[in-house]
């Protein structure tokens, strides 16, 4: 299977959020491996319209996801669509308790990477939704922390999308997985405001 042109901004990781992962050699080692693609986060990029507000605007601060860099990894034998891999800087101003990632952001983080991966496995000129997310809790994510996400869909059913993703530390330890089911739309129509 082969990427899209269109599917992923591929570039350079800029010199600063290159500069943050560095000081880990974990990560260093992530944003060094020749088989990986850099990307842009287009979550992150403000848009003319409502869409990514959260992730782009209340997300995207030192105090909440200070830096954020996606990789790609090529579809393989046990990932036909490819693995998406995140490296995500976390701030202190998403706990829920003391120095602790709030539970219902690990949510918007699981979300959000298999809404990534999910672009691998629909129409260029479609969109999904996601219709269920489960998430299983495994240890507390500290804050403020590095941590590595990665996710990836499983198989397509005509226009259902099986994803799953994981949250792990510098040690590979999962900390937290998901598993969803994303709908590719038939077409995207502005919500009516009340």
């Amino acid at each position: 299977m082969t990427v899209r042109k269109e599917l992923y901004n591929f570039a350079p990781i800029p010199a600063t959020t290159a500069a943050h992962f560095s000081s880990q050699p974990w990560c260093q080692a992530i944003i060094s491996d020749p088989t990986l693609r850099p990307f842009e986060a287009r979550q992150r990029i403000l848009k003319p319209h409502t869409g990514d507000t959260l992730t782009s605007i209340a997300l995207n601060t030192p105090e909440t996801i200070k830096e954020l860099q996606q990789l790609y990894s090529p579809p393989s034998s046990t990932r036909p669509f490819g693995e998406i891999l995140q490296l995500i800087s976390l701030g202190s101003h998403v706990n829920g308790h003391i120095d602790t990632c709030h539970g219902g952001f690990v949510g918007v983080m699981l979300d959000d990477m298999i809404g990534c991966a999910a672009e691998s496995a629909r129409p260029a000129d479609k969109t999904t939704m996601t219709a269920y997310l489960n998430i299983t809790y495994k240890k507390p994510i500290p804050t403020p922390s590095i941590v590595l996400g990665r996710s990836w869909i499983e198989r397509k059913e005509g226009r259902k999308l099986f994803g799953k993703a994981t949250i792990e530390d510098g040690n590979g330890t999962i900390l937290a997985t998901g598993d969803a089911l994303f709908i590719i739309l038939k077409e995207v129509k502005p919500m009516s405001k009340l």
